[in-house]
């Protein structure tokens, strides 16, 4: 039956071999892992691709054309019988196959958003829109037999099958077997090239249309009109695609950098971090992890830029030397769309072509008699892989590090992507280092163990057998403030000498051990005091107990100390 709406289209309307798949979307993803990228984009070296310097994106590793990999060539309708039998045209194949692309068109959609709008950072209705664009070309690719994905199981599957389904359609539509334009099209690479390349631009709009059935129910839809990304050669949408989840991961690892270094940021004492401390440990740990992360990406950003700019050197010099009629390159094959289109953008925006026709006489120059582009050729904003990526890719994700330059050459680059911390995060690990402090009770011995008590220490004096004062009244006693404060007479000989010595209170240090030492030279005269009055204090101390009445005192004179602290 004719299938009016195409958005009612499902798996029963598709010509896979029954029992060998479940649906487009049947055993891919299947353990829900697209978005772990522990180690980025898996290298294709790892995933059956001819091409080892091409990172492939997660969502055309997992695209939904299980239909398509087992598509029946060999029964009606796609094996052409019902043509021989009724003399029918090649229609029916043609429509029969474009209702299996439709389908996994439609069901691709679906999946992006499935797996998208449940993932954060990747469900914005724009994000969604971007991803479902790039499926959509990379159907065209797939299609026209531009997919660098060339050595796996399922697009070799798929490499027979459209082989086989473009050749019925070669021989048996109408008009294109005796088109010169299609002479000898079945020996092309791939097989029926141009044939391929038709199909696709002549169905595109319908493809489209199948995946548009879930777009229109994403938020802040951006997926109105028919996209332009498959005119662009797969290559440089990748790297495009590649540069936009960099960014998201980097947004992703940049707040848990934030929150791992939360307490050591800031200049108030409760976010000061000291080596091996919790916080610091923590600050580490993070910053760690984001350099691991942003390291590894950076790699493969390497060599992605590398082949891209040795792929537009070609194309500018190319230009500069005549252009495609007078320069042969030594381009390889796969990466000619590439060439091209780099040869275009370059002209387009700016770029020099090289001398006239009777210059070069009117002959193809060979890559050895190649005249190198001077310094005077214009650069244009595509005359690097970072201009190219800061152009067209989407990139606004990336937080306080958003250039893919690096201006500097090194880490001092403040904006630089690939920038192993944040430079707004250099300090937090900058964890101080615990300062050995004098233990307090070696300050001790080293003051009081020659002293009998007997004779002043440094400015404070003894207290036995020395009258202390009265209690002071009102401020008329020129010690207090205030009428109604009495100041005891322990508070009016308390030691304080170390404390009056601005050289002695250069820093925390310095008070810290000042503070213990009035403290320490305070009680040794206190006790003598105390022990020379009360007869069995020492041997109570001697049985490690301290007089109640003397740590009462003990107790005001700390206090004191502390007051006069604050």
């Amino acid at each position: 039956s004719v299938l009016k709406d195409v958005c009612k289209i499902t798996k029963d309307h598709s010509n896979s071999t029954p029992g060998q798949t479940e649906g487009p979307c049947a055993g891919k993803d299947s353990k829900n892992k697209m978005f772990e990228m522990e180690y980025g984009w898996t290298p294709t070296s790892s995933k059956s691709i001819t091409h080892n310097d091409v990172y492939m994106p997660p969502r055309r590793e997992h695209i939904c054309t299980s239909n398509l990999e087992f598509l029946e060539t060999y029964n009606k309708p796609l094996n052409g019988m019902e043509i021989v039998k009724n003399g029918k045209n090649g229609k029916l194949v043609n429509d029969s196959f474009l209702g299996d692309v439709l389908l996994s068109a439609k069901y691709e959609a679906e999946n992006i958003k499935k797996k998208y709008e449940n993932q954060p950072g990747y469900n914005e209705g724009e994000t969604m829109c971007r991803a479902i664009k790039y499926s959509f070309a990379d159907l065209g690719d797939i299609i026209r037999g531009r997919d660098r994905w060339d050595l796996d199981v399922g697009s070799n599957k798929m490499d027979v099958i459209l082989k086989n389904i473009f050749g019925t359609l070669y021989k048996s539509l109408d008009g294109i077997k005796e088109n010169p334009q299609y002479a000898d099209d079945e020996r092309n690479i791939p097989a029926y090239k141009l044939l391929r390349e038709d199909w696709w631009e002549a169905n595109r709009h319908q493809i489209w249309k199948a995946m548009k059935c879930t777009t229109k129910n994403i938020n802040n839809n951006k997926c109105n009109g028919i996209p332009i990304e498959d005119y662009i050669p797969q290559r440089l949408r990748w790297m495009t695609e590649w540069a936009e989840w960099y960014c998201k991961m980097q947004s992703q690892e940049y707040d848990k950098l934030k929150e791992g270094c939360k307490l050591c940021m800031g200049n108030d004492k409760s976010k000061t971090c000291w080596k091996n401390s919790p916080k610091c440990t923590s600050c580490t740990a993070a910053s760690d992890a984001y350099k691991e992360k942003v390291d590894l990406w950076r790699i493969q950003w390497e060599t992605i830029s590398e082949k891209y700019q040795k792929l537009y050197e070609e194309a500018r010099i190319h230009a500069f030397n005549g252009g495609p009629d007078y320069y042969n390159t030594e381009v390889p094959k796969e990466d000619q769309s590439v060439y091209d289109f780099l040869y275009y953008l370059h002209l387009q925006n700016g770029g020099k072509r090289g001398p006239p026709d009777d210059i070069h006489g009117g002959t193809s120059r060979d890559i050895h008699d190649k005249r190198d582009a001077t310094d005077d050729t214009p650069s244009t904003v595509y005359s690097t892989p970072e201009g190219y990526i800061h152009q067209e890719a989407h990139i606004s994700d990336c937080k306080e590090q958003t250039h893919l330059c690096n201006k500097n050459s090194d880490d001092s680059d403040k904006e630089y992507a690939f920038r192993s911390v944040p430079h707004d995060q250099d300090t937090a690990c900058d964890c101080k280092k615990w300062t050995k402090k004098t233990d307090a009770c070696t300050i001790v011995t080293n003051l009081v163990k020659n002293n009998d008590g007997e004779k002043k220490i440094n400015g404070c004096g003894t207290k036995t057998n020395v009258t202390y004062p009265e209690w002071k009244y009102h401020n008329s006693s020129g010690l207090v403030r205030e009428d109604g404060v009495c100041m005891p007479p322990r508070r009016q000989k308390l030691c304080l000498h170390y404390l009056t010595k601005l050289n002695n209170l250069k820093s925390k240090e310095d008070i810290r051990k000042n503070f213990i030492t009035c403290a320490v030279i305070e009680t040794h005269f206190a006790w003598d005091r105390y022990k020379t009055k009360n007869l069995g204090a020492v041997d109570q101390l001697k049985n490690r107990k301290i007089p109640d009445e003397f740590k009462r005192q003990m107790f005001y004179t700390f206090g004191d100390y502390r007051d006069i602290c604050l």
